[in-house]
């Protein structure tokens, strides 16, 4: 490992544990084994770690978009609940996200004032 080059092994970086030093890459910058908490190993960029542009070798998003998909919505005007905003959106014969988008800024829109429940 060069002398310039951070020891980063040992370190917990989000869900990343960092397990050993792998080299730079063309642009020179150090390279380093990881591996996430799901279990999947992958190669960074020391940089993305340390500034915690990476914090997980992906499963993190798939966590979330999961849990933003599976969130009801409801019209606070008529009490009526729909199971997601793309549901409602459907029924309602709008745009595939604009419930979604209401929803998170619990603005009005077709009428009702949408909220996440």
């Amino acid at each position: 490992m060069n002398a310039r080059v951070r020891d980063l092994a040992g370190k917990k970086f989000g869900r990343l544990t960092v397990k050993r030093y792998k080299g730079t890459d063309k642009a020179r910058n150090a390279m380093w084994e990881c591996q996430c908490d799901c279990g999947i190993k992958r190669t960074l960029r020391g940089g993305s770690l340390t500034t915690l542009n990476t914090h997980s070798c992906g499963c993190h998003r798939v966590y979330v978009s999961k849990s933003k998909a599976s969130k009801q919505v409801e019209c606070v005007e008529t009490g009526e609940v729909f199971s997601s905003a793309r549901e409602a959106s459907r029924k309602l014969g709008l745009g595939v996200h604009r419930v979604g988008y209401a929803a998170r800024r619990q603005t009005k829109l077709a009428g009702c004032h949408w909220r996440y429940v």
